[in-house]
C-alpha cells in the first residue's frame, strides 16, 4: 500500500487530477514484480491470472513473476549505473539474451499486437548481435 501512496503523491505534485490511469503509471517495476509474488498466488491470482495474460499457454505465476524479476534485476543494475554485461566483484554477469526474451515473452503473453510491434521496432537483438 506505501508504493501506491507514493505513486498517489507523485501525481499530486505534478498538479495533474488524480485519475487510476496516472497512479498505475507511477507504480515502478518492482511494484509490478511483487504482485506476482507467491503469498498473492491465491488471494489475486488463482482465478484471474488467465485475464491479466491472456495468451500465456498455461497460466503459471511463477512464470510470470521470475521472468520480471530478471528484468527488475538488469533494471536496477542500470539505475545504479553498475556494468550489465560482464561480472562484477559480487556480482555474476547477466544473459542479456535470455533477459530480452523473457521480456519478449511478458509481452506477447499480454499482448500479441504489441509483442508483434516490438519485433519490428526493437534494436536490442542487433545490439546483443555487435555486442557494443
Amino acid at each position: 500500500m506505501a508504493d501506491i501512496a507514493r505513486a498517489r503523491e507523485r501525481v499530486q505534485q505534478g498538479r495533474n487530477e488524480e485519475t487510476e490511469g496516472r497512479v498505475v503509471s507511477e507504480l515502478m517495476l518492482g511494484f509490478w514484480r511483487l504482485l506476482h509474488a507467491k503469498a498473492y498466488e491465491h488471494t489475486l491470482w488463482r482465478d484471474v491470472l488467465r485475464f491479466a495474460y491472456p495468451h500465456q499457454p498455461v497460466a503459471d505465476r511463477a512464470q510470470v513473476y521470475d521472468r520480471l524479476d530478471h528484468v527488475n534485476t538488469l533494471r536496477n543494475r542500470i539505475a545504479h549505473h553498475e556494468p550489465i554485461h560482464r561480472s562484477t566483484v559480487g556480482r555474476t554477469s547477466l544473459d542479456l539474451a535470455a533477459i530480452h526474451t523473457e521480456l519478449q515473452d511478458v509481452l506477447k503473453w499480454i499482448d500479441k499486437d504489441l509483442y508483434a510491434w516490438l519485433l519490428t521496432e526493437s534494436r536490442v537483438p542487433a545490439l546483443l548481435t555487435i555486442k557494443p
